[in-house]
């Protein structure tokens, strides 16, 4: 068993930076898919009917100025995404550390465990021989 004591914070920040920027651009697509729908079935609105007369406008305007807005919104969306986790990734790793000290760190079993403690004794009779 190895025993994760501490999470380096800055480096929580920057997976957290990276991790909710891929989330958001993946969903945030999705997002944007769907806002063209609507706005491009606000392009077939050409004419109401206004107290039995027939008027009609130009929604195509109104549809690419929905569309850039949409677009807008998600490079914004990727950006503060990326601020709010690398926040949020500094926030957990603090209390994260701060948890582990007080209980304890988290107790991983990994795969190839008997390498790594012989790793950790040939290290350790390395430094014997240094000092001796």
């Amino acid at each position: 068993m190895v025993t994760i004591k501490r999470i380096d914070p800055s480096s929580a920040m920057r997976v957290g930076a990276l991790v909710y920027a891929m989330l958001f651009t993946v969903f945030g697509v999705l997002w944007a898919l769907f806002q063209s729908v609507i706005f491009s079935s606000l392009g077939t609105l050409g004419s109401f009917n206004v107290n039995g007369t027939s008027q009609s406008f130009d929604a195509s305007a109104l549809a690419t100025a929905g569309l850039a807005g949409c677009a807008c919104g998600y490079l914004i969306g990727v950006v503060a995404s990326a601020i709010g986790g690398g926040i949020f990734g500094l926030m957990i790793a603090f209390a994260y550390n701060l948890v582990a000290n007080w209980f304890g760190g988290l107790r991983v079993s990994l795969e190839g465990e008997p390498e790594l403690e012989k790793r950790k004794r040939e290290f350790a009779a390395g430094d014997d021989r240094l000092s001796g």
